[in-house]
């Protein structure tokens, strides 16, 4: 068991099952080398919905059965570090249909190559529904795909310029919000006394962004019964629904 004196913000934990005991929470975790059992007053998650679904018990089916309703897009983006500089353009939208990527976007035309070691970075972004292929393609097969089509932009380009690519792919990059889905978002405090969610779901109807990302947190906190009155609401439509 850890105190909280022993808990330090490198202790990195690796979550396994959320057990119930009576009506509280019992978290048992993973850690790099051995099973632990850690106990707390309150338990806060702000992991995807899905995610914690599947890390609930029979005891708290409903909270489940609630966090499966939401669903997510994923996103892939692909970083490239490059020799040259594609073009002169920041960002470029790609909305003609069949490319496999809906944007370029290259960073050292807004930042200096010289503050990269004159390496250039450009990022290949596209966002997908979890039913499309690319969601199932491994990150070789996400890199063959994107580079390929990007000579049909940049004329003469060769692979010769990359010295690296980067495939980063997430499954839960945003949250679908379908029809009702102001309907969908969970309670922050849920049935469970001790138990919390705050999550991506909570930024609707706002957009992603560190400042929403700080409200709903700190709606979470006042929830839990600490102060944050200090930080500013006006600028955020987030962290209004299940709090």
């Amino acid at each position: 068991m850890l105190s909280k004196q022993s808990i330090r913000k490198e202790h990195t934990i690796f979550l396994n099952r959320v057990e119930m005991s009576k009506d509280e929470i019992i978290e048992i975790s993973k850690d790099f080398t051995e099973n632990e059992e850690h106990r707390a007053s309150n338990y806060l998650f702000t992991i995807p919905s899905t995610y914690l679904s599947k890390l609930l018990g029979p005891k708290t089916q409903m909270i489940s059965t609630d966090l499966n309703e939401i669903k997510y897009f994923g996103a892939v983006c692909v970083i490239l570090e490059l020799d040259r500089s594609l073009s002169d353009i920041y960002w470029l939208n790609i909305a003609d249909e069949g490319f496999p990527f809906g944007g370029i976007i290259e960073h050292t035309n807004f930042i200096p190559s010289s503050e990269y070691k004159n390496t250039h970075i450009a990022y290949l972004s596209r966002y997908f529904a979890l039913e499309d292929k690319i969601a199932s393609m491994s990150n070789d097969e996400i890199n063959r795909l994107m580079l390929e089509y990007l000579p049909k932009i940049y004329k003469g380009f060769s692979t010769d310029w990359i010295q690296k690519v980067n495939v980063f792919k997430t499954n839960t990059a945003a949250t679908v919000c379908d029809l009702n889905f102001s309907e969908k978002v969970p309670d922050c405090k849920t049935e469970i006394d001790n138990f919390y969610i705050a999550n991506m779901s909570h930024v609707y109807p706002d957009e992603r962004s560190t400042n929403n990302s700080v409200r709903i947190a700190a709606e979470a906190c006042r929830v839990m019964g600490i102060d944050t009155s200090y930080v500013p609401t006006k600028s955020s439509m987030s962290g209004k629904i299940g709090f």
